[in-house]
């Protein structure tokens, strides 16, 4: 049990990457070396990417759940408009506006989770190492609005 939760531990921090390297690439103007590797559509997309994975995991969540649970039907409804209204905003919003929507995103996801860790769905370690995660998220993500203004 103990190597699962440091596997998980590592697995979501690493994730946190991906957005630490391309704010710090936005951030400074870096460019890629290649000239097919756009930094920006790799940022936003990595965004897209992780939050379509976290609402998945409120989908598997809610599989699981008793059918008492007042979240069994409210999961499946909340994690497809999360990722439907942030797909969209992927495909029409320009780079900063497209940050804010994605922070925004993130930070319901977690409110989700607040939710689902006071009626004891998910563990308090769970939902402390998912409010690190998305706190790493969403300052890279603001991050960037100072240089894309």
């Amino acid at each position: 049990m103990a190597l699962e939760r440091k596997l998980s531990t590592l697995l979501t921090l690493a994730g946190t990457i991906p957005f630490i390297v391309g704010a710090f690439a936005l951030g400074t103007g870096l460019q890629s070396p290649v000239s097919w590797f756009n930094v920006e559509v790799f940022f936003y997309s990595y965004g897209l990417l992780i939050l379509s994975f976290m609402a998945g995991v409120h989908w598997g969540q809610h599989l699981h759940m008793s059918a008492d649970s007042r979240w069994r039907s409210r999961l499946p409804v909340f994690s497809n408009a999360l990722t439907i209204g942030v797909w969209l905003g992927y495909l029409t919003l320009a780079g900063p506006a497209y940050a804010v929507l994605l922070s925004v995103a993130f930070s319901c996801l977690l409110w989700i989770d607040s939710r689902l860790k006071a009626e004891g769905i998910i563990s308090p370690e769970y939902f402390q190492l998912r409010g690190l995660a998305t706190l790493i998220v969403i300052v890279c993500l603001l991050s960037t609005l100072a240089t894309n203004v």
